[in-house]
């Protein structure tokens, strides 16, 4: 399953069959010097029993280029000793992550720095992370300056933090304490209802407006545009400016209507990985139904409401 996707670059989830390749970098000094050190050399039964037994919270993916095996990546909430140890409170939702390029043809390319902001933002983004944190060993100056490159910052030394190659080193607890991103959104109402994305994540449930991100470059028509696409698999035209909601950035909201597409054919990315994720339900929903619903934000409801009573008071 394809957790996240940009351009050549994919990250999905890491399947049986991947431990063959993965056997044959754990085993590579070349990669073992910047990843579990040259004198820990993992066969194919010790793959197995690290990458391919029961996960605890972690989150292990394969990082691959056109469709080729490069890295290995994985994601997961820091725990309780961690959250002492690096001075957090007990709040936040912190996601640690680790990965390595196999492949030293990849090196010195920057598809390192591409992939850790791509997971970054989907954290960021999708999984609402506060922060996310490293602890890289400091002699590893070409790790450090990839990962701040993705806007990551030094916060804390950790003194003989990690044993590698028989001695124990010290390492940067660094972190990225999640950028805002604007979000825009399409209100698309016909025949009395409105279209909405049925949630259900993390034992709630609840409707969103389809919408998203902006990415760079983008304006917030364009956005919203794209984002219509992408979860409804149609194609809108983008009206007048219904509202901005000011929650973690400013949330665009435009009138939109249908002008092609089957209404539910969307293939974003969002409908992938449903465990992290949550699902994702497209669906119409009666307008006059809106106020018994937990539909977010609950501002865009009575924006609606208010338009649709304007409607027929005039009529």
């Amino acid at each position: 399953m394809v957790i996240v996707k940009r351009e050549r670059i994919s990250i999905r989830e890491l399947i049986e069959k991947d431990k063959y390749i993965m056997a044959k970098w754990l085993s590579d000094p070349a990669v073992l010097q910047y990843y579990e050190g040259r004198d820990r050399p993992a066969d194919l039964k010790q793959v197995e029993q690290d990458y391919f037994g029961e996960p605890d919270e972690e989150t292990r993916c394969l990082i691959e280029y056109e469709d080729a095996p490069i890295g290995y990546l994985q994601f997961y909430p820091i725990q309780e000793e961690e959250r002492v140890l690096y001075g957090y409170d007990f709040e936040e939702v912190i996601f640690g992550m680790d990965q390595f390029i196999g492949e030293s043809d990849f090196w010195n390319r920057g598809i390192g720095t591409q992939l850790v902001q791509m997971v970054v933002d989907y954290l960021s983004d999708e999984l609402h992370v506060n922060r996310v944190v490293m602890d890289p060993q400091t002699w590893n100056e070409r790790a450090l300056r990839c990962y701040e490159k993705c806007g990551f910052r030094k916060v804390k030394l950790l003194p003989k933090r990690e044993w590698h190659e028989g001695e124990y080193r010290d390492c940067w607890l660094i972190e990225y304490d999640g950028k805002v991103r604007d979000r825009a959104a399409v209100v698309i109402e016909l025949e009395g209802q409105v279209a909405l994305i049925k949630r259900r994540k993390s034992g709630q449930e609840y409707y969103v407006f389809p919408g998203g991100g902006i990415e760079e470059g983008e304006s917030p028509e364009q956005a919203a545009e794209r984002e219509a696409f992408e979860e409804l698999g149609v194609k809108v035209e983008i009206g007048e400016t219904l509202g901005q909601v000011q929650f973690n950035g400013t949330q665009h909201f435009f009138r939109a209507v249908i002008i092609d597409g089957t209404f539910g054919a969307g293939e974003g990315e969002e409908y992938g990985a449903a465990h992290l994720r949550g699902t994702y339900e497209p669906m119409w929903v009666p307008v006059e139904k809106l106020k018994s619903l937990d539909v977010r934000p609950s501002e865009m409801v009575k924006t609606i409401q208010f338009g649709m009573e304007e409607t027929l008071w005039t009529e």
